[in-house]
């Protein structure tokens, strides 16, 4: 995961804390993230899910996927 304040790398677990098995972070506001997979180009089908705490009436979240 890269933004203007550097790299990191967040490994897969399993039992987490929201979801039973994957990544998890915990991502500052008013920020925008690029992340990859390692070994990505195996994923055939990906999906999401996620929890949010404390957004307010005016901030959002985007999420996007750049796909070769």
């Amino acid at each position: 995961m890269v933004n203007e304040w550097g790299t990191t790398t967040i490994p897969f677990r399993e039992r987490r804390l929201t979801h039973p098995n994957g990544w998890m972070a915990c991502l500052p506001q008013k920020s925008s993230y690029d992340y990859e997979f390692d070994y990505g180009s195996q994923f055939v089908n990906i999906s999401y899910t996620g929890k949010f705490y404390f957004l307010e009436e005016d901030d959002y979240v985007s999420i996007g996927d750049y796909i070769l």
